[in-house]
């Protein structure tokens, strides 16, 4: 049985105020806000790839544990 509600659930704010938007798009009734990686220097990118690999190479070993 659902909970009746009085009001609308709405949330007033949506997003983090803090964070700064590097574009903002209206399509039709809908707002997209797109928000930038901060500049990082090569070898942070090199890190940052190298961990989404490690991560990647770990989800598929486990998988082929599970499946074996």
């Amino acid at each position: 049985m659902p909970v009746p509600q009085t009001q609308p659930h709405r949330h007033l704010t949506r997003g983090d105020e803090s964070v700064k938007y590097d574009m903002t798009l209206r399509i039709g009734n809908t707002t997209v806000n797109i928000v930038a990686p901060p500049p990082m220097t090569e070898e942070e990118k090199e890190r940052i790839l190298d961990e989404f690999h490690a991560a990647g190479w770990a989800i598929l070993e486990e998988l082929d544990e599970k499946a074996g």
